[in-house]
């Protein structure tokens, strides 16, 4: 993806339930390799609400899953610069998961979902 805008606006529609559907169907371990503690991987999530709803009080937001940019030695803005990271809720081990490989996941899904048939 070469824009940049497009892509932190894609990324803005990113769930949590998409994430791990995308690790669970990569067979990722759901078990910490630092204290093989099991199901207590968490993903942070990042809220957005306009100033309208926030003063208002409206519970109309969006939540997707905070991303993460990893500056390069060269200038350059690719979806490879970015990533989520998985935190062991037991003992505070990261993992992190490139956004590339979920972004081809999704729009391999998207294609097979909408695409109505055997090719």
């Amino acid at each position: 993806m070469t824009n940049k805008k497009e892509l932190l606006e894609r990324l803005e529609t990113i769930t949590a339930d998409s994430v791990f559907n995308f690790l669970d169907e990569k067979k990722v371990t759901k078990s910490c390799p630092m204290c093989s503690s099991t199901g207590e991987q968490i993903i942070s999530e990042t809220t957005k609400a306009s100033l309208a709803e926030l003063v208002e009080s409206k519970k109309r937001t969006q939540t997707f899953v905070t991303f993460f940019r990893h500056t390069p030695a060269k200038s350059t803005d690719t979806d490879a610069n970015y990533y989520y990271k998985l935190s062991c809720d037991h003992c505070g081990f990261i993992t992190t998961h490139e956004i590339r490989q979920l972004l081809r996941w999704l729009d391999e899904n998207n294609r097979s979902m909408t695409g109505g048939g055997d090719e």
